[in-house]
């Protein structure tokens, strides 16, 4: 884990330096477009990650000593545990195991990220400097939903890192994961979406020069692309128009601090590939044993 923090860290600086500047990079404009109001935004959630800076929750405490996220390793049972306002337990090995399609997941509110046994066997430690996302040219979209690029170690912990800083910053965050709905969200959407984060800041470590870009003068005819082995028909007009609104899902409100009512983040793994997914977890006590 040492190992992956400090090659996450070496990744997130051209990322922080391109969200900082007047003349940002064309994965910077694709994935978040405003530099002028949501670049600082963005390069401040880079800047916490890659400092581990201590924040404050923001629904959850008033004042008190900022918490850094706190990763959880667990090999098995009784490990990591946390209780319920009914006071009913839960183990994280156990949903682990469970829900054996979850790599990673954070509680809310909380600093926790717990790392399911299956991270460490699933997936990738650290990309090919050249992966990048390929373009269907006359659809304007990337090809795929995405997951080719980021099912990496190194991303899996940027994504789970983003949220805790979002979160803490906004007392919301967004779930939404495939590539093209990222693309098409709004700026602000876009600043509160994990999942942003981590397509950008893997487009800069790969080099990645291709995006979708300008409508191609034929933007009116009806077309067929090829997208994951299957020919799909799509009118180029309709999807210029889908390209342009706010493509939300599942985004929660994560607001119950009455009831202490979390919603759990995780990443799993469909089909050889990982995917975002949450579950409602009441969480009020949480317990490590060594």
């Amino acid at each position: 884990m040492v190992a992956l923090l400090e090659r996450l860290w070496t990744a997130l600086q051209p990322a922080i330096r391109d969200a900082e500047s007047t003349n940002p990079s064309l994965a910077y404009d694709t994935f978040f477009k405003d530099i002028s109001s949501y670049g600082p935004f963005v390069s401040g959630i880079l800047s916490n990650i890659s400092a581990g800076a201590p924040i404050i929750p923001s629904i959850y405490f008033d004042e008190g000593p900022g918490i850094s996220p706190v990763f959880r390793c667990v090999f098995g049972p009784y490990q990591f545990e946390y209780t319920n306002e009914n006071y009913i337990p839960s183990d994280a090995y156990t949903k682990c195991e469970l829900e054996t399609t979850i790599v990673a997941y954070n509680l809310v509110g909380s600093p926790f990220v717990v790392i399911c046994p299956i991270f460490w066997m699933s997936l990738g430690d650290l990309p090919p400097e050249n992966n990048c996302l390929t373009i269907s040219t006359y659809i304007n979209r990337f090809r795929g939903d995405g997951q080719s690029l980021i099912q990496y170690k190194l991303w899996v912990i940027l994504d789970m890192l983003a949220r805790y800083y979002i979160h803490g910053a906004t007392a919301k965050t967004l779930q939404v994961a495939e590539v093209n709905k990222c693309v098409a969200l709004s700026s602000k959407d876009s600043s509160m979406n994990a999942r942003n984060y981590a397509y950008y800041v893997a487009c800069l470590y790969g080099h990645c020069r291709d995006f979708p870009g300008p409508r191609p003068p034929s933007a009116n005819r009806e077309i067929l692309e090829t997208e994951n082995g299957m020919a799909v028909a799509l009118n180029s007009t309709a999807s210029a128009v889908l390209a342009q609104q706010s493509i939300v899902d599942n985004a929660p409100d994560y607001a119950d601090p009455a009831g202490f009512v979390d919603v759990v983040s995780a990443v799993e793994i469909q089909n050889g590939t990982a995917v975002t997914a949450t579950t409602t977890s009441s969480s009020m006590l949480i317990r490590w044993n060594s």
